[in-house]
């Protein structure tokens, strides 16, 4: 099992995009130009090799953040993820402070949560879904009144053949 994962490639960021979503992680996004992230470096480094909860750890550098998933607006930016949820970090950047955030928020047998339903109750909903959304496109279809700028421009047509 990984337990920390640098992306500064292609692969690695294939690899932290299939992993992400299972288990918590802690993930410090950071730019290589960014002298915060630069002066916070040894202390992560030092959390790297002093890890003792079962929180894996990923750093991300800039070229490789899925901008559709995480909103990193400045650098660095330290995030858990756990099963998908988000928790914003919002202290200290020294190893002490690292790691009373993670006792704090370590969740203990983190379990990606099961439907509960089966697949066959599953599609019957979708397929009654489906079907009552068409009933009711087809009830709205049929009352339909003219918009008002259609209305509007009736109105001014008229008029002015009055006026004439």
């Amino acid at each position: 099992m990984v337990k920390y994962i640098d992306v500064k490639d292609d692969n690695s960021a294939k690899e932290f995009k299939n992993v992400r979503d299972n288990g918590q992680w802690l993930v410090l996004f950071y730019a290589t130009w960014c002298g915060h992230c630069q002066a916070m470096k040894p202390e992560w480094n030092k959390l790297i090799n002093n890890n003792d909860t079962s929180v894996k750890l990923a750093q991300v550098e800039s070229e490789f953040i899925d901008k559709n998933r995480d909103e990193v607006h400045g650098y660095p930016t330290l995030k858990l993820f756990t099963n998908g949820k988000v928790t914003e970090y919002d202290s200290g950047r020294d190893l002490d402070s690292f790691k009373t955030f993670l006792k704090n928020n370590e969740v203990k047998n983190v379990v990606k949560p099961s439907r509960t339903l089966s697949s066959s109750r599953r599609s019957s909903r979708r397929s009654s879904r489906r079907s009552s959304r068409r009933s009711s496109r087809r009830r709205s279809s049929s009352r339909r009144r003219p918009s008002s700028r259609r209305r509007s421009s009736r109105r001014r047509s008229s008029r002015r053949t009055e006026q004439r």
